[in-house]
């Protein structure tokens, strides 16, 4: 994966958040994720199936996928998103942190990165299911860590 931060949150732990939320795709080495800092909207995601032209990852000869994503850092928690068009037949979630929101989208991008590699139709449906189940997976294993401290 190639990484670059132009958010207001610190690179080594979105970088680590990040990572986790790709944690299940088969294979991440072929994919450049740019978190950028997002001002008009409470979050923002959107995955590639190539690198457009115009990407500053275009001449990455490695890349063959790109997702950018997007995180406001004024929003206010706990905040329930997901995509309008989805809510009546996938999970409203509910996050409580910018972290959790940034596992959300991330996840649910890389998902999407997920259909793209297994030539699978486009689900936003199943994007936020797998977004959700991170999530979960998430919290459960901060919850380990916790109890183990």
């Amino acid at each position: 994966m190639i990484f670059l931060n132009t958010s207001p949150f610190p690179t080594k732990e979105t970088l680590k958040l990040v990572r986790f939320a790709f944690s299940e795709l088969d294979s991440d080495v072929d994919v450049a994720v740019w978190l950028k800092a997002c001002y008009t909207a409470t979050y923002r995601g959107r995955a590639w199936n190539g690198v457009p032209a115009i990407s500053r990852f275009h001449s990455a000869k490695a890349c063959r996928y790109l997702v950018t994503l997007g995180v406001n850092e004024d929003n206010i928690y706990p905040y329930e998103c997901g995509h309008a068009e989805v809510m009546k037949r996938a999970p409203a979630i509910e996050v409580g942190s910018w972290r959790e929101l940034l596992i959300v989208v991330a996840a649910h991008e890389a998902r999407h990165i997920r259909q793209f590699k297994l030539r699978k139709p486009h689900s936003e449906v199943d994007c936020e299911q797998f977004a959700l189940r991170m999530l979960m997976k998430h919290r459960s294993m901060a919850i380990q860590i916790a109890e183990v401290v």
